[in-house]
């Protein structure tokens, strides 16, 4: 279950925090009690922590700050908003990227090549004519 969290995380991006003050506990205690989700809650001092917090709800927690005399400071941005803000002047890299993916996605839709592989005791070559027969007349052999 925290692996799809961390996958939402990642897709809408989040936010690596240092949160230095004297009411730190009071800080994370608000920030529960809203719902707002802190993770790799990490102690560096008696008066810093280090965080994330989701894109969203870093927004929301610039108030809590105010309200309990914390100093917020953004230590890295992870997650997709970020890498697509990076490439954003490169349309032909994502342009080449979509094609890409696009024809990738098709070409693995047909069968390519058939291997028939098999004993003494079965002929290959009737294998082959039945799959044969069974092409010409429109439908599957595995139906």
């Amino acid at each position: 279950m925290w692996i799809i969290k961390v996958l939402y995380l990642y897709i809408f991006g989040y936010v690596n925090i240092e949160i230095e003050g004297f009411f730190v506990e009071r800080f994370i205690n608000i920030c529960i009690s809203k719902r707002i989700f802190l993770w790799k809650l990490i102690r560096v001092r008696s008066t810093v922590v280090n965080a994330r917090i989701s894109l969203g709800d870093f927004r929301k927690i610039r108030q809590i700050a105010r309200k309990t005399k914390c100093k917020m400071r953004i230590k890295d941005k992870r997650g997709l908003p970020f890498l697509l803000h990076r490439y954003k002047k490169r349309k032909i890299f994502a342009i080449t990227a979509t094609v890409i993916a696009i024809l990738i996605f098709g070409l693995t839709r047909f069968v390519w090549n058939i291997d028939v592989k098999c004993d003494d005791e079965i002929n290959k070559e009737e294998i082959i004519s039945l799959l044969e027969k069974d092409r010409n007349q429109g439908r599957s052999a595995y139906t």
